[in-house]
């Protein structure tokens, strides 16, 4: 257990080009970059609501499912 330990800790880490060993530096750097990893933005996304689509009648959708029916 004590050999798992050590390998996954983490005794410095590179901060903007910056070396940093201090234990509530590294702690800081480490919740920051998560935090900005996981920070979602909110942003205005466009809808479909004001779109108008084509759209095929009923027989023309009817003749696609004959053609693939046609072909099996």
């Amino acid at each position: 257990m004590s050999l798992m330990r050590r390998c996954n800790s983490l005794i410095s880490i590179n901060v903007n080009g910056v070396q940093t060993e201090d234990v509530n530096s590294v702690c800081s750097a480490v919740s920051q970059h998560f935090q900005m990893h996981f920070y979602s933005v909110v942003a205005n996304r466009y809808g479909i609501d004001d779109l108008s689509f084509k759209s095929i009648s009923r027989a023309e959708g009817l003749n696609l499912i004959n053609l693939f029916l046609y072909w099996r």
